[in-house]
C-alpha cells in the first residue's frame, strides 16, 4: 500500500511541469491504481469495472497508452 501511494506521488511530480493540476491529479490515481491489480489479486480489468475513473486513467492502466502513460511523460 506505501509503494502504491509512494508511486503515485512521484508520477504526479514527474508531470509536474507537463500538465495542469487537474491532470497531474490523475497522474495521481494512475501511479496508485497501477498496483491495485497485485494488491486486490485479480486482474486490472475487473479492478477497473468496480471503481468509477475517467477513460484516460483506465487507457493508461489497461493499454500503457494515451496522454497519461510512461511513454508521454
Amino acid at each position: 500500500m506505501k509503494t502504491s501511494i509512494t508511486r503515485g506521488r512521484l508520477t504526479e511530480l514527474r508531470g509536474e511541469s507537463y500538465f495542469d493540476k487537474h491532470d497531474r491529479d490523475n497522474l495521481f490515481i494512475v501511479g496508485t491504481y497501477s498496483l491495485l491489480d497485485a494488491i486486490l489479486n485479480m486482474p486490472m480489468e475487473k479492478v477497473l469495472e468496480k471503481i468509477q475513473s475517467p477513460n484516460t486513467v483506465s487507457e493508461a492502466l489497461l493499454t500503457h497508452d494515451g496522454i497519461y502513460s510512461p511513454s508521454c511523460n
